[in-house]
């Protein structure tokens, strides 16, 4: 009887530590993953501050500013596919810029500054679609490891959830 109890016992505690080992590579690997999708947020708010400082320049040469600015606010933790969608929106809008005529304007310093944040928009975007990859190897190594065994016994309890890969599909000039 008292073996037993000592099988029973050194179960329970292999068992606790499994479970422990388990929830702390699922922690890590989410960490990654958190790290990254908040690098592209990042990457996002930039690219929208930018447009929000041409818009406020090309505004003074009767553009509307709607063409080039976005007013919604962006949040941190954004899910992937809402980040996809406003690069996409972005995007849009940085081509709206790129086409206005800044022939027009009259200061060359609105000029300088329209070409300067067109330039750090483009940079910015460059940098964001390279991150995709380390951000989309993060994804997967994390959707890797809360399918297999015990870590998806783990992840099904904690509540855990496969994750989207962020993909952006660049206009046909850029490939």
């Amino acid at each position: 009887m008292v073996y037993l109890i000592g099988i029973v016992f050194s179960l329970f505690i292999v068992l606790g530590i499994i479970y422990v080992v388990c929830v702390s590579k699922i922690d890590k690997v989410e960490n990654k993953y958190r790290n990254e999708a908040s690098t592209m947020d990042t990457f996002l708010w930039d690219i929208q501050h930018r447009l929000k400082k041409a818009s406020e320049i090309v505004e003074k040469y009767g553009v509307d500013p709607e063409t080039i600015r976005d007013a919604e606010a962006l949040g941190l933790g954004m899910p992937t596919s809402l980040q996809m969608l406003k690069l996409t929106k972005y995007m849009e809008k940085y081509e709206n810029l790129k086409h206005i005529d800044r022939s027009t304007f009259t200061d060359a310093a609105d000029r300088e500054g329209v070409e300067k944040l067109i330039m750090e928009i483009e940079q910015l975007r460059r940098e964001l679609i390279a991150e995709t990859v380390v951000h989309n190897k993060s994804v997967n190594a994390y959707n890797s490891v809360i399918s297999r065994f015990p870590y998806s016994f783990v992840a099904h309890r904690k509540r855990k959830s496969t994750k989207s890969t962020f993909y952006y599909a660049a206009p046909a000039d850029d490939q």
